[in-house]
Order: structure tokens, then sequence, then C-alpha cells
């Protein structure tokens, strides 16, 4: 069965004319770019790096890991070309032709499996790698595709342009992202492929220009960045713009890592200087479009083709090595497993997955914690993806197109869920076992609290249903543990498909050959069996992992196979349970081990040697290197023994002492050099006075009446077929003619013997007897002791309390009878467990032993005592012990939490929005910010009998006001004015002012005089102070004036309702400048025009000839 997955990771390469143009790569720049500027690209990396030298280090073979997969899994990955073209014709420069883009993808198929026309294949210095792309058959929407997506571009920026590449300075193209955003699959289910017309202002096309050829990035980045971007002009079979690109999005670095134009790279450890591979020599940067040779200097020896290696910018490039592949696998398995399970490069399902009855909302839209299922692994299903905000958020992301579980009935399964790395979340996960579109509480599979790994095991029901797509959930969510369709509060739903086969729905096929080790050159046949449950299997050869035309059928023959060859085969099949289709599987790789210059040699034995004269004796061939069929002849004193030509030769009437026997064997292997081998030689040895004795042994003696005694005969020169008689008391008993007697029926004091004739012809005497035995029936004593194995006592009412019996002599079915203060309670085991036990009760325990020997069969244990101790409710309380809440957003808040009942010493730990901030019973902070949640959590940490040992305070909802800047206060006329909107405390010469909260305020004596702002409970820093010292001005009669309109949005009437008056009119502004100064004489009305002003609050002041003076207060809005 092929299985998939899909790559990532970031590299950029550029590419050039030869002597049109110059290749390099930007990926050395982009990479650098992200490692100081994105730090959770920089974590990544690092991360992946210390596992891969980890990895490395624990691997008695660097290669272990391809040649476990070296004919057996291909890892299949979906891929999806968009074809950013600018409106131009299909065909043309930039726009690509499906069969151009399906045989670019061809040559990068038979690049990394070293099958392309003209580059090193894996025998001669290639390196094989498990990969095959494959266009996307499916799309996000579960419609057909032929994985080429088709995108017009009409930004001109990109038409100009093309995309930015540079790092260090673009040249008006579209950044790559914004490019993405155009047209992106989801990055979790394909690889994104971006065909473009230019990057940094180049397609590639100008004779002697250096331009990029295209770039890709590492696992590391955001899903934002994920994919390869490459030029138009490059998307071409033959071209290594895109083998290149591909190399560093699984991880690979270029082979000069490290080094530069005119020094080596570091190369300590192989496993982490450089390239971080061991089979790529150290090499410094050399200039595109050169493949140097002779010596290397980074090694001083001769290049060992790391110049031709795809990862460079020679003109040579053609092979990957096996360091490199193993590093690809391991970056696959490890960074992206989750395309492993990817539908993308599989057609539509004929049948979808029924809808969900329901979908999860949430309350806190938009928020940024990222919550929410990041992996899910179940069977073959190990899908990736991002939380909540990650995911854009998705409080429900519906995967059942894209992601898919195989189970089967019957079988255990475990599922792992993880969750955000920096919070503990709730997970729940349900399958739709009954396919109505429901989850009830029977179709959980997992549920876990309070954690970051969830897992959890399930069995797959009998009752559920087969070959039908059915659907998973999985929830995470911070507090309560979410349900499968309730409101979550940050969280996230996702779905997936699951896929039930019946029982034996998967088969293995094993490969055998008909000889290995095998000579060179001679023909080898090997045979492919399938297991029981494959039903018309066909079958496909394989010899190093390259497809043999014509070998299709069970067997397969082949004379010029190479020492290490390795051979496979795929199984095609259908069992009673594939559902209707066909499945395939590998068989694991045979190994072929060919030899040369063979030498054959025999050696024989023989089991009777002395032997009984007359006896037969037995001689047997041990061959090496005989071949298929060797040939035998047997001799017996240099003289060939007529007829005895097989692998064992029998003297049936015996032969003389101190004949002498061997064998000559001609072996059938053609790889055997050395003529006729001759065996070593046995001389035969007589002997004609055995002694014959008996041994009798005897089990369950001493016992007691009715019990089974049985007895066993051991011979000693007992021959071949000796018979034995078996005598009781001297007498002989009937029928017991056997190696052993047994009997239910003896009695104390009866004796045992038997008597045994030998059947070998050297014992010289008749019968043998043996020692008697005899029958001992003894009396047994039952005794039982109980003992507390679990829980205390004293013990904490409520708490578990076990006890267990240790019986002497129960016999096979004991009877336990646990009694509380004389009272059984019905239980019949070894042990006995409460939780309602009370102070003073007394404990113990009857056995009625079953052995049929114990002469007190029911017998009483010892007593124990118990003490119960009574629980203390705990609880714990907060108080606010410094600042306020409500407050300023700046200032320090503390609160003090008190523990009640919770012993000596307990532990305190203070959470903000669920994540531990501080220990200790207090907390103080100034960073709070409005909206968080502060609680604190007790563990106690002595003995005691409690409630509970951990408790945890009630919410405290933190509410932080913005602190208003600090006012500045001016006098105009008769007026204080602060300089703000907001509401204000004024404070005089006895302190604060009660009730004088207004942006004004009249002084009503001399001293000092200022304001705070206030927000609710937050106050500004003081004003400024002003010193007021004349209080005795007269105050002018403002009833007799009406000022209109106010507000104004400019022209501003004063109207004395016809009474005409002479006075001085000066306008200010809030902070007690003069803006306006004009004197009235004789007149009735004034018309003063405020236009040229900002919008805002000014103050109308006007003194009369006598001095005195009024105050308006008037707003301009324009």
């Amino acid at each position: 069965m092929i299985r998939k997955i899909t790559l990532l990771f970031l590299a950029c390469c550029s590419a050039v004319l030869s002597a049109k143009a110059q290749a390099v790569c930007g990926f050395d720049a982009i990479h650098q770019h992200m490692m100081t500027t994105n730090p959770a690209y920089n974590q990544s990396i690092q991360q992946n790096a210390m596992q891969w030298a980890q990895h490395m280090q624990s691997l008695s073979n660097p290669n272990a890991l391809i040649l476990n997969t070296a004919g057996g899994t291909v890892y299949e990955i979906p891929v999806v070309v968009h074809v950013m073209n600018t409106g131009g014709a299909i065909g043309s420069i930039y726009n690509p032709t499906d069969a151009q883009i399906i045989s670019m993808i061809d040559y990068l198929n038979k690049s990394y499996a070293a099958t392309w026309s003209g580059y090193p294949d894996s025998t001669n210095g290639g390196a094989y790698i498990p990969l095959r792309f494959k266009l996307a058959q499916r799309d996000p929407n579960c419609g057909s595709t032929s994985g080429i997506d088709r995108y017009t571009v009409t930004n001109q920026q990109y038409i100009n342009s093309g995309v930015n590449g540079n790092i260090n300075g673009n040249v008006g193209g579209l950044d790559d992202t914004t490019l993405k955003n155009y047209d992106r699959w989801p990055t979790y289910d394909y690889y994104n492929i971006w065909i473009v017309n230019k990057i940094d202002g180049e397609d590639g096309t100008t004779p002697g220009q250096v331009f990029t050829a295209g770039f890709a990035y590492f696992a590391g980045a955001a899903p934002v960045y994920d994919g390869t971007i490459m030029l138009a002009t490059q998307s071409n079979a033959g071209d290594i713009t895109l083998p290149h690109e591909i190399g560093h999005a699984m991880g690979l670095y270029h082979t000069f890592q490290g080094g530069t134009t005119s020094s080596c790279p570091a190369n300590n450890n192989c496993n982490t200087d450089g390239d971080q591979v061991c089979d790529t020599e150290p090499m410094m940067e050399y200039s595109p479009g050169t493949c140097p040779n002779g010596i290397n200097p980074c090694t001083n020896a001769a290049w060992q083709n790391t110049q031709r290696n795809f990862m460079n910018y020679s003109n040579c490039q053609n092979r990957f090595t096996a360091g490199q592949r193993t590093k690809v696998i391991f970056n696959l398995t490890s960074l992206r497993s989750g395309l492993l399970s990817s539908l993308g490069a599989t057609p539509p399902a004929a049948t979808s997955v029924i809808a969900a009855q329901c979908t999860p909302t949430i309350t806190n839209s938009g928020n940024q914690y990222d919550i929410g299922p990041r992996s899910v692994k179940v069977s073959d299903l190990q899908a990736n993806s991002g939380g909540y905000t990650t995911d854009g958020y998705k409080v429900f992301y519906d995967r059942t197109c894209s992601q898919r579980a195989n189970l089967m009935v019957g079988v255990n399964y475990t599922i792992t869920v993880q969750t955000n790395q920096y919070n503990n979340e709730n997970c729940v996960a349900y399958i739709d076992y009954n396919n109505d579109g429901q989850f009830t509480s029977n179709e959980m599979i997992l549920t876990s609290s309070n954690a970051k790994t969830h897992t959890a095991s399930f069995t797959v029901p009998a009752s559920a249903p087969t070959c039908t797509p059915l659907r998973m959930r999985v929830v995470s969510d911070l507090g309560t543990t979410p349900g499968p369709c309730t409101q979550l509060a940050y969280g996230q739903a996702e779905d997936y498909t699951v896929y039930i086969r019946p029982a034996h729905s998967t088969s293995t096929v094993t490969v055998t050959a008909s000889a290995n080790p095998s000579c060179v050159t001679s023909a080898v046949t090997f045979t492919a069996t399938p297991d029981q449950y494959a039903v018309s299997p066909t079958y496909q050869w394989y010899v190093n992992n390259t497809l043999v035309a014509g070998a299709t059928g069970s067997t397969y023959t082949n004379s010029t196979l190479t020492n290490n060859s390795i051979v496979t085969v795929e199984m095609f099949y259908t069992t009673a349970a594939t559902c209707g289709g066909t499945d395939s599987v590998f068989s694991a790789p045979f190994v072929v081990s060919r030899v040369n210059n063979l030498s054959a040699s025999v050696s024989i034995t023989t089991p009777t040697n002395p032997a009984c004269t007359s006896d037969p004796m037995s001689f047997t061939a041990v061959p090496v290197n005989g071949g298929a069929t060797p040939a035998y002849q047997w001799y017996v004193n240099n003289i060939a023994v007529a007829g005895a030509t097989n692998a064992t030769y029998t003297a049936p009437s015996g032969l003389n002492a101190g004949d002498l026997v061997k064998v000559i064997m001609t072996s059938s292997s053609s790889c055997v050099t050395n003529g006729p081998a001759t065996s070593n030689v046995i001389t035969v040895a007589h002997t004609n006075i055995l002694i014959a004795s008996v041994a009798n042994t005897a089990t369950g003696n001493p016992g007691c009446p009715g019990l089974l005694i049985t007895f066993t005969a051991a011979p000693t020169n007992g021959g071949a077929a000796p018979t034995y008689q078996w005598m009781l008391n001297g007498s002989a008993i009937p029928g017991a003619t056997n190696t052993t007697y047994a009997s239910t029926a003896l009695n104390n004091g009866d004796v045992v013997t038997v008597q045994m004739t030998s059947s070998s012809h050297c014992v010289t005497s008749g019968p043998v007897t043996s020692s008697p035995v005899t029958v001992t029936f003894t009396p047994l004593t039952a005794t039982v002791n109980i003992a507390q194995t679990a829980g205390t006592n004293p013990s904490c009412a409520g708490k578990t309390i076990t006890f267990t019996a240790t019986a002497v002599n129960p016999g096979t079915t004991p009877t336990y009878d646990w009694k509380i203060n004389g009272v059984s309670t019905g239980t019949n085991a070894i042990t006995f467990t409460s939780i309602t036990l009370a102070t003073g009760d007394v404990v113990t325990c009857v056995l009625t032993s079953s052995n049929s020997c114990v002469a007190n069969p029911v017998v009483t244990s010892n007593t124990l005592s118990i003490e119960i101790d009574q629980l203390d409710t705990t609880s714990v309380t907060t108080a606010l012990t410094a600042g306020n809440n409500p407050g300023c957003a700046d200032s320090v808040l503390a609160y003090t939490a008190t523990a009640v009942n919770m012993g000596a010493n307990p532990d305190y730990t203070w959470f903000v929005n669920g994540n531990p901030v501080a220990n200790g019973n207090t907390y103080s902070s100034n960073s709070l910010a409005d909206g968080d949640i502060l609680t604190v959590r007790v563990i106690a940490t002595a003995t005691g009998c409690r409630t509970q040992d951990t408790v945890n305070s009630a919410q405290i909802a933190i509410v932080r006001l913005p602190t208003p800047g600090a006012p500045v206060i001016s006098l105009i006329g008769t007026l204080l004015v602060a300089n703000t909107s907001a509401s204000v405390q004024w404070y005089g010469p006895n302190g604060l002012i009660a009730g004088a909260t207004n942006p004004t305020y009249a002084p009503t004596e001399a001293g000092q005089y200022y304001c705070v702002a206030t927000n609710g409970a937050c106050s500004s820093g003081s004003s400024n102070i002003l010193n007021i010292t004349l209080l005795n001005v007269n105050t002018y009669n403002m009833s007799e004036l009406s000022i209109f309109p106010n507000p104004t949005n400019g022209l501003l009437t004063l109207d004395w309702n016809g009474k005409s008056v002479s006075m001085k009119v000066d306008v200010y502004n809030s902070v007690g400048q003069g803006l306006l100064h004009e004197d009235i004489s004789n007149t009735n009305r004034k018309v003063l025009d405020l236009s040229h002003f900002a919008s805002g609050t000014y103050f109308v002041v006007l003194r009369d000839a006598s001095g005195n003076t009024g105050t308006a207060r008037v707003t301009l809005t324009k």
C-alpha cells in the first residue's frame, strides 16, 4: 500500500543561462533573514538540527532508515502547481502548458529516483530517494482537479516586477506572501508550487543577467510562507531548479553551507557542521556554472563527486547522496508527518461523509490564544494544523475531505492529540459510529483535562458500519471540558474522516529464494507467498527499486543479480473486506548474497558408538556447500558399500569392532572449486556387558487420602523399547505397564515398586526392580493472616482502605468471609476494600480451606482495629491589600490569599488567565491588564484529613482604566479653567473641594489651587498650582447678556438686549492664552468672528469701566 507524505522547508535557488547568465541562489539571505527576524522559525530550525544530530548519533548504521524502506514504502506527496499568469495565452512565456508542467514533475520524480536518463543510477553513484511527487487529484473542496491551478494576476506591481525575492532590497514587485494569498491550498494537505513571471524584476531571459530562478522555505516558516516559488522560464524537464528547491524544502542545505568562495566550512562534526550530512565532503562555494576537478582544497584529497550534487551551483549537478536521502526522510517523517495521511493525491471519494448536525461556536471571537488541536494521530492518520488563531480564526475546521484514518473492526487503537505548547487544554474526541451526524457519550473515544498531550485507547466495536466514511470530531478548549457541539470559550473543533474495514482486510506478502547465498551467474528463483487473507493476488517484481518489465507472476527468476542486490515484490489483491476495491502491499526487501569459489566439505556422525554386537548402527552425513542435490558414497574399511548413496547409512546387522566408516560427497553446486570431499572416519567400537537399573520417583507424596499420587520410572540401559510392570505391596497391578503409574486409591503405608525388562542386547541380567516408595499421608493445618495493604490507619473519612488475606494451605477453591465487628460483609476475595469504616471497627476474615488434607478447614484471622478521623472543610479566600480594582492601568495591585484547613506550609500558586505567574500567599503586579482573570490555587503539603487537598479561589476580574494625563489650569477672568473635557477634582487652600468636579471652578478664597483629571477610580497626576490672591473683583451681571449660538461654528453674537454698553471683550483658550482683544463703545450688540480658531473650548471675558468682570464658556465646533 503506497503511503503518502508531503514536504516542507525554506530555500532559494537562482539560475542563469551559462554563457547567457550565471546561477546564484538566494536561500542563504532569505534563511538568515528569517533566523534573525522570526523567533518561531529560528526556534524550529535549531530544534530540528538538534533532533537530527541526536538521530544520527543513535544509528549504528547511518543509512538504516533508508535500508529499511528500500523497495518498500514510497512517500507520495500531493502537489498543486499555481500558474500565476498575467493574462497571456496558455503556452506563452509566463503561462506554461499542462504538458510542460507534467513533464517537469516527471523529471523531478526521476531525479529523486536516480532514473533520469544521463544521471547516475543507484548502482553507479546516484542515490534512490523513495519520494513520488503527484499532482493533486482532489481539491480542498473534494472536487476533481488536475493539480494545475491557473490564476490571472492583474496587479500592476506583479505584471511589471513579479515577486520580490531579494530581502536586501526589492525592485517594486509583490511580497511572496501577498502573491500566495491570491491562490493557496492548505499547506497541511498539499505542497504548493507557484510559477511566476519574474523574481526581482527578472524573468531569466536576458543574456548575461544574473537572476533568481526560485526559492522555497524550511518547515520552520509559518504556513503563510510555506511552498516554492519558481520562474515560468525554468519550469522545464531537465532544468535543475525544481529538484534543487525541493531539496531545500526537504531540509537540505547547500553542500557549501558555512563556507565562502575563499574558505572551507567547519567539519568537526559532520552531523552538525556544514550541510549536516556526513557523505557530502566539505567544499567551498564555487562560482556558478563551473565543475571543479582534481583535488578538493577542503579535504586535500580527490573530489568524491560532491561537486556534482544537486545542492550546489555547478553545471554538472546530477545526483543526491545516501546521507541526503536519510535526512530527507527524517525531515519528512518528523516535521511533515501529517501529510502521510493526506488524500490530496487520490481521486474524490464516491461517497462523502454525511453532514454534521451541529458545529461549535465561540464566545471570545478573534482571541489570540491559538487554542485547538495541533496534531491528531490515530492509526495511519497523522494530521497537523494550527490552532484557532493560526488557522485563520476557525472555530470549526472541517478536514473530512483531506484527512482520513483507516481502522479495522475489533482492533484497539491509541489516539494522541497534541495541543498548544503554552497552555494546558481540555480535549475530547468522538467517532459517529451510528453515522447519524451527531455525537453521543457512547461514541466518545477520548477525554483529557489540563494537559498539552492527550492520549486514550479505544477498540472499534463490532457493530460499527464498515466500508462507509464516518465523521470523527476532535475538540479542545480552555476552562471546562468541551462537548462536541458546545459553545467554546477560546478553542477549536476539527472533523476528520474515519473509514472502518472488517477484520483481516489487509494482507502481507513474503519473498523466499531458491538459494541464498547463491553462486555468481547461477539462476535464483524468488517466490512470493501471500497470507491467507489475500484473494486473487497479482504481482510486480522490482530489482534495486526498479520495476522489472513483464515480471508479474508469483515467481521471478534471475541469473544476473549482483551481491547485495535488493529484490522486492508488490502484491495487488482483494480480500473479503477491501470494500470492493483493490489494495497493494510491498514485501520486505530481500537482500541477495552472491559468492564465488566455494569449498565443499562433509562430516559424519552416529548416535550409537560404542554399540552392542549385532545391533544396527546408523551414520549421517552433514554437508557444507553440497548444493541442492549432493551425491554420496559410503565406505567401510575403504570399500564402497553397494547401494549406500544417501545422506544416511545404516548397517542393519551391525559392524565389527575396529571397522572404519566414512563417506565421500560430490557437491552439485557450480560455485564449488574443489573435487569430491571426504568425511572424517569413525572407528566402530563394541561393548557387551551393560547393567540395567530403574529408578522410581513420586509426585504428591507425602499427601492425603483421595489425592492423586503419580509414580515415574527412569530406566538406565533400558534399550530402545523397555517393558514395565508396576507392583503394589509386592503384587502386580493389572494393566500398569507404562512408564508412569498414577492412583487416588492408595492407602497410608502402601509400597509401590516397578520392574523393568531391558530391550538392549548388551544387557545380560533379567528384569530389575526399583527401590520401594512408601505412601505417606500427613494432615495439614490451615492459617490465615490479614494486613492492611492500601490506605492509612488512622485514616480519613471517605478514604479507601484495602486489606489482604495471606492463607496457608487454602486449597484450590478456598472461600473468604470478611467481617466488620463480627458481621459478614459478603466479600469473598483475597482482598477487601471499604470507604465506610468508622473508628472502633474491627476487621477479621474467616477462611474455609478446600484442601481435603487440612485438619482445620475453617479458621479465623487476626483482628485489625480501625481509627477514622473526620474531614476538615478546606477553602481559600483572597483580599486586596494594596491598590484599587478598578484602578489605573499601571498602578500596583496586591492580593493576599488565606487558606483554611490546608495544614502547615501549603503551596500557593497564582494564575493570570490560567497561566501560573507567582508562588506564595501574596501577589503583586503593575502589569495586569484590563479583563485579566486572577486566581490562586492552594495545594496542601502536610498530611491531614481534608475535603480537598487542592482548592482554587474565586475568580478576580481585573478592571484597568487608562490613566488620564495631568491637566493644565489657568485663571481666565474669575474662573479657574482646566484644559480637559474629562471630569476633574479641584483642590484649594483647605484641600479637596467637595462637588468641584467640572473643568471650571470659581475660587471663593485666596490661596493655592490645583486639580487632577479623573477616570472612574483612576486619577491623573496633579496639574500646575495657581496662587489666587485677588478675590475682591466685582462680578459683572451676566444675566443682562445673551450669547448665541453656543456651540457656534464661527460667528458668536453678544446681545445686551437693547442696552448700550462700553467695555473690553477678550477671548482666551483653555490654557489661558489671549487670542482676541476688542473694545466696544456705546453699543448693544457685538459679533465676534471665531472661525479662524480651531474647534475647542474658549472663554469670553468682559470688563466694564467700573472693573466688573464676567466670564462665559463657549464651544467652537466646525
